[in-house]
């Protein structure tokens, strides 16, 4: 996390420290945070091992409260800034706090992403002056105006600064993953540029240098590098004033990550080459896959995510924030849809939580896909075989249900509605689990019935038929012809 500034989070409720976590984009706003305590004790600790910028603590803590270990802070490390975390009962504590020289305070109960993105804000303006007074030669000078440019402003090289800095009238921007050795990588630059060359690691993503004079590398050698390397690089050239490097800094150097993000290649991506003026169309069917998973097509809700997110990243349709954010929602909808299937070695929630959170990490489309066709995997084969049992199950209520009620007026609307079955779903679903349709298979059982009855009592026929679920006569004997392949008196006779 270089460029950015270290942040310990001190407070005796986890869920406090989770909620300050979620408030802000803590990135973005220039920290990240690197470790959090529960008391005193474990922060000086902490501090010592991790050497924070800044530490939140709150006032009220077991063992060593947050007053005492203000003190102990500026006592052993001057330099290192602190909030406090209080309530209003706490104000008193809050005051001495302040005699110590904390940089601020936020009330719990009052606590939201506005007021601590203002205390951030004012913390990094202060840190940054701490910073900047440690060193101030000419090189760091020209660096910390590189920074002002990049981040804040183009004005910042008013005048004849641009040229000052760089040297030239000219320069390039081209980045490459922090998982580099960006010292390796700037030996390399230096081996074939003749002006100055400047690098930045204030980007989240990615090491970056701002270099001047002519190159003697064509874009063919470029794609070698990255082909020797198996990495992304990005590279925009021709930057001929500080705007223009404002700009391939914020606008292009973004849309090229995104490139980068849905391809499978480790190119060089270059401006001219690789950006796309508009998304193409390509909708993720939300609806459609979830219907699948609720009546247990899990191969198919399987095929139907993965299809479509090849599509979208074939045509690089979003934004990989928002793809990431897509992949998030498909694992937490599936998740839902299988909340009333159960499935004893599989704990859906437990693995939704896993899944997304490795969704969060990913750098590639590919990652993603392939996170996704390993939890719809899962899925299918835990909640597939749950499936068929609850098939097998299911058909034999409805089989029970029959024998059991074969007299009375048993028709496919009244069993549909018994067991909440739409009946055209339960005439396909019966038939695909016996020979004969569903009227067939009732008619058989009466029919066995009536067998029974024939033989074994001198009731009439008619009194047979009827007792056995058939209210005209002559449907029963037509039935029972059909069957047994004679007539109800016939089967009497000879039997």
């Amino acid at each position: 996390m270089e460029g950015l500034f270290k942040v310990l989070l001190v407070d005796d409720e986890p869920l406090m420290r989770e909620g300050i976590k979620s408030l802000v984009d803590w990135e973005g706003k220039g920290f990240f945070i690197i470790g959090e305590a529960s008391n005193g004790h474990e922060a000086l600790e902490k501090i010592e091992v991790l050497s924070p910028h800044l530490v939140f603590t709150d006032i009220v803590m077991p063992q060593m409260g947050g007053e005492e270990l203000t003190s102990a802070i500026k006592e052993k490390y001057p330099e290192m800034e602190v909030v406090i975390l209080s309530s209003y009962a706490d104000y008193d504590y809050v005051r001495k706090t302040f005699q110590h020289g904390v940089l601020d305070y936020m009330l719990k109960p009052k606590m939201g992403g506005e007021e601590l993105s203002a205390i951030l804000e004012k913390s990094l303006s202060i840190l940054k002056a701490k910073q900047l007074q440690k060193s101030m030669d000419e090189a760091t000078v020209k660096q910390v105006l590189l920074e002002k440019l990049l981040q804040e402003n183009p004005s910042a090289l008013e005048g004849n600064g641009f040229s000052q800095l760089f040297g030239s009238s000219e320069v390039y921007l081209m980045g490459l993953p922090k998982t580099e050795n960006p010292e390796k990588i700037a030996s390399f630059i230096k081996g074939f540029s003749d002006g100055r060359i400047y690098t930045y690691e204030g980007h989240p993503k990615l090491n970056l240098w701002l270099g001047s004079g002519t190159t003697s590398l064509t874009f063919k050698k470029w794609q070698e590098l990255a082909d020797s390397l198996a990495i992304k690089i990005y590279w925009v050239e021709g930057l001929k004033n500080a705007e223009a490097v404002f700009a391939a800094y914020h606008e292009i150097l973004p849309k090229l990550l995104d490139a980068g993000f849905y391809s499978v290649e480790n190119t060089c991506y270059t401006s001219s080459s690789h950006l796309k003026e508009d998304l193409e169309n390509a909708d993720f069917e939300m609806e459609g896959f979830i219907e699948l998973i609720q009546k247990g097509q899990y191969t198919k809700g399987k095929v139907h995510a993965l299809e479509s997110l090849k599509a979208i990243s074939r045509e690089g349709a979003i934004k990989p924030e928002e793809f990431r954010r897509l992949l998030s929602s498909i694992i937490f909808s599936a998740s839902l849809a299988l909340r009333n299937q159960a499935s004893a070695a599989y704990n859906v929630n437990r693995e939704k939580l896993k899944f997304i959170k490795q969704v969060n990490q990913i750098e590639s489309a590919l990652e993603g896909c392939a996170i996704i066709k390993e939890f719809l995997g899962d899925v299918e084969r835990h909640f597939g075989t749950c499936q068929e049992e609850k098939e097998v199950e299911n058909i034999h209520l409805i089989v029970d249900y029959i024998k059991k009620n074969y007299e009375k007026p048993v028709s496919l609307k009244n069993v549909a509605d018994y067991f909440h079955f739409n009946p055209s779903y339960l005439s396909s679903y019966f038939s695909s689990h016996y020979p004969e349709g569903f009227i067939d298979y009732v008619n058989k059982i009466r029919v066995k019935e009536a067998t029974y009855l024939l033989m074994g009592t001198k009731k009439t026929i008619a009194e047979i038929g009827n007792e056995v679920g058939f209210s005209e006569h002559s449907y029963f004997c037509k039935v029972f012809k059909k069957t047994t392949g004679f007539s109800p008196s016939a089967y009497r006779k000879n039997n």
